[in-house]
């Protein structure tokens, strides 16, 4: 959740216990059954860890807010290393298993990218100055560029919505921040070209797959 002033704690709240109920309800009625009950119980962990974290201080707020974002770029650069010299079309950071090929988890890491990166919009909020502007906008770029990279159309969709909602929610910031939005945009898309383009260089045998 971004910190808006217009949403009340107790909506929060409601929030999240209402999406907790819809996640239970969609696993009880699933026909696929490829969603378990561990992955309810996370979701259930992380809403608890949420509320704990709203009692943090503002310096271990930032402090976790950089953690995270660093592991994502930690397992984003090693996933793009793999991406680049392994036959695998799709970059799964670190989420799989080096002997075991079967266990490789695009659609987890997906998932990992999906949290961790309007995290790191806010951890890049706290530095504060304008000369780091076009930095922070090329992390963000570069997280969305993995995140476009691991191929799950699921994601694409969550992101479709987070990118909506943020917009709902930063309305009265939208328009100041135009410029680097557009620039984000057209990072990503030299990141991703390029990325495809760099790939087929060093490990030609991708385009056969």
């Amino acid at each position: 959740f971004p910190d808006v002033p217009e949403i009340k704690k107790e909506k929060k709240i409601f929030f999240l216990l209402g999406f907790f109920i819809l996640v239970a309800i969609s696993f009880l009625v699933s026909e696929i059954k490829n969603y378990g009950w561990s992955e309810v119980v996370g979701l259930g962990y992380g809403i608890s860890i949420y509320m704990l974290v709203q009692k943090f201080s503002e310096k271990e707020k930032n402090i976790l807010e950089n953690t995270i974002m660093i592991l994502g770029l930690v397992a984003s650069i090693m996933g793009l290393w793999w991406y680049f010299h392994f036959p695998e079309n799709r970059i799964a950071g670190l989420f799989f298993e080096m002997d075991k090929k079967a266990h490789f988890f695009p659609n987890a890491f997906a998932l990992f990218l999906l949290m961790v990166w309007p995290v790191s919009i806010k951890a890049l909020e706290r530095w504060g100055k304008k000369e780091w502007n076009f930095w922070k906008t090329g992390i963000i770029a570069f997280l969305l560029t993995i995140l476009l990279l691991t191929f799950s159309r699921g994601a694409l969709l969550i992101l479709i919505v987070q990118c909506l909602l943020m917009a709902f929610y930063k309305r009265k910031k939208i328009f100041s921040c135009q410029k680097q939005i557009i620039a984000a945009g057209m990072m990503i898309f030299i990141f991703f070209f390029g990325t495809q383009h760099l790939r087929l260089q060093l490990n030609p045998q991708a385009d056969a797959n």
